[in-house]
This record gives C-alpha cells, sequence and structure tokens, in this order.
C-alpha cells in the first residue's frame, strides 16, 4: 500500500494467533530512503464490542503474552 508520496507499507507476514487474534508484520518504506526502513507488528482483534469489554477473558491474557516478548 502507497500513503502518498511519504512511504510503503508492504505485509511481511500475517498469523492468527486464535480466532480472535491476528498478528501481523508490517514493513514501513519511506520513499525518498530505501534504506530506511521499519518493521512493526500489528494486532487485529477481531471481536472487540463497541461497548463493554470482550467475553473471551484468555485473549486479553494472550495479548500481554505477545506484548512482553515484542
Amino acid at each position: 500500500m502507497k500513503v502518498g508520496k511519504l512511504c510503503t507499507v508492504t505485509k511481511v507476514a500475517s498469523e492468527s494467533l486464535d480466532k480472535t487474534l491476528t498478528l501481523s508484520t508490517l514493513r514501513i518504506t519511506k520513499k525518498d530512503k530505501q534504506d530506511a526502513t521499519l518493521t512493526v507488528k500489528h494486532i487485529h482483534w477481531h471481536n472487540w464490542p463497541d461497548h463493554g469489554v470482550p467475553d473471551n477473558f484468555v485473549s486479553p491474557l494472550r495479548l500481554l503474552n505477545i506484548c512482553k516478548n515484542c
């Protein structure tokens, strides 16, 4: 994905951690400097409710473990 004239975002990998969490690894490259790259890990929580808290209590603990290991 190109973000204007600023940078390019490329999905390197995607891994389903369980039925509610997906971990993606993204590489962000600045347009004018090809050697200026940043690797980002993004966690998508699929069923987070609009109001209140999630019903599943295991996913927040898994998310905390993932963050501790990064």
